[in-house]
Formats: structure tokens, C-alpha cells, sequence
């Protein structure tokens, strides 16, 4: 049996389980982001998160090489993707002629935010 290559590995876990548990990249690294700006005082975005976490297993892959640290630096790329696309689908979202009006009459639809409107297109 052939062994996965370290982009189907993570590709796998990324939309598997990892996906599974931790919800989409963007709503998880914007959670993640909004602690990191209250603890270093800086505003930090999804794809930063994203990219400080390839970082991370650069530096450990640098201290002690194993395959996990490139799987999830792999892993980390395409989540990083996932994050630039769905930061892409909202803003045009909010440029969609509607947006503005189901905000209008968020009492009616219980609209609040751009992730509320998701459900109602």
C-alpha cells in the first residue's frame, strides 16, 4: 500500500477532523487573533495566525526534523488559503446590493452580521 504524501496527510486532516472540531480556519483563527491583540496590543488578522503558526513548526522542524512539522506546516498553508477565500466570499458579500438592506431589517430577519446573512441567500 502506498504511504500518503505529506500534502494528502494534510489535506486530509485539515478537512477532516481538524475541520471537524475547530470549525472553519477563518471563525477559529479570528478567535485566536482577537487573543493574540489583547495580548500583544497590536491587531492581529486570521491569515497572521495562520502564518505564525507556519512559524512555529518551522522553528520546531528546525530543532528536531520529524514529518508532523511539515504536515502541519503544510497544513497550515492550506488553511492560510481557506482563510484568503472566505475573507474574499464575505467581502463580496457585503458588496452584494442586498447586504445593506437586510441589515436595515435585521428585526425582521435577525440579521446582525455578515454570518447571519449567510443563512438567509
Amino acid at each position: 500500500m502506498r504511504k500518503e504524501t505529506i500534502l494528502e496527510e494534510a489535506k486530509r486532516i485539515v478537512h477532516g477532523d481538524r475541520g471537524e472540531n475547530y470549525g472553519h480556519p477563518f471563525e477559529d483563527f479570528s478567535r485566536t487573533a482577537k487573543i493574540w491583540s489583547a495580548i500583544l496590543g497590536v491587531e492581529v488578522e486570521p491569515e497572521q495566525v495562520a502564518l505564525c503558526m507556519v512559524g512555529v513548526k518551522i522553528s520546531r522542524e528546525v530543532n528536531r526534523p520529524k514529518r508532523d512539522n511539515i504536515v502541519d506546516g503544510a497544513g497550515y498553508f492550506e488553511t492560510l488559503d481557506m482563510v484568503k477565500q472566505e475573507r474574499t466570499r464575505r467581502e463580496s458579500m457585503m458588496r452584494h446590493p442586498s447586504y445593506e438592506w437586510h441589515l436595515q431589517n435585521k428585526d425582521i430577519f435577525g440579521v446582525n452580521s455578515i454570518d447571519d446573512w449567510n443563512y438567509i441567500d
